[in-house]
């Protein structure tokens, strides 16, 4: 899969602050267009005070990074949306396909929630079912969905340690989600709502477990289910 990125500046004062955007759909092997996007990431700059405040004009927030404060963009993983809070995914493809992803709601121990099956893998004891739901919106600018580009979820707690498979709900694994939601091909601006289940080690839930949303490869919108 080809990978394309633009570089952004915005003037924070005297300082320059660069962000990069990167794919964030997997689209057809082969495909001859390129491909860019607007993933948030991380961004270096003039460190910031105090910590919440909005830097006028920008979509930049000043948040804690390691042991400072710093200028950085919505959707970063410093800086993670919330419940209730869009992301939008772009692929600049052959047609354009824009996606808009919004988490509705979690629920921390969801393993009651997920008929479990015999035949797959046994749920180990130092694990939780972690329930997502989410919203997706195909925007598409006028375009047809192209049902081999989609999306790939995952959640990563303090430690970089991911669950998630690559589009489907880990928890299929040991059972059956219920109400599973498709990150590909969704209807013209019709939202769809479903779930998204990761099989999470106990000691990693809570606020610090992020949700990470891409592409098979580049730049992620990160979201904080977990208040």
């Amino acid at each position: 899969m080809e990978i394309a990125s633009k570089r952004r500046v915005t003037r924070v004062g005297a300082w320059a602050v660069v962000a990069f955007v990167t794919v964030g759909l997997a689209s057809p092997a082969g495909a001859a267009a390129k491909k860019t996007t607007n993933e948030p990431v991380a961004v270096t700059g003039k460190a910031c005070s105090p910590n919440g405040a909005r830097d006028p004009g920008t979509a930049l927030d000043c948040v804690a990074v390691g042991k400072g404060l710093q200028w950085q963009p919505k959707g970063s993983r410093a800086n993670p949306l919330l419940i209730g809070e869009a992301g939008e995914i772009q692929i600049y493809d052959a047609p354009l396909n824009r996606y808009r992803f919004k988490v509705l709601s979690a629920k921390t121990d969801a393993t009651a929630d997920v008929p479990l099956d015999p035949g797959k893998k046994p749920v180990p004891a130092d694990v939780r079912f972690v329930m997502i739901s989410a919203e997706l919106t195909f925007l598409g600018d006028g375009a047809v969905g192209d049902p081999s580009v989609y999306g790939y979820w995952e959640l990563v707690d303090a430690k970089d340690k991911a669950y998630g498979l690559y589009g489907d709900s880990e928890c299929e694994q040991y059972g059956t989600t219920p109400s599973p939601l498709s990150l590909r091909n969704a209807a013209l601006n019709a939202p769809s709502s479903g779930n998204l289940c990761g099989a999470v080690a106990v000691a990693s839930i809570g606020p610090t477990l992020l949700l990470r949303v891409r592409g098979l490869s580049g730049k992620a919108i990160w979201f904080r289910p977990i208040p």
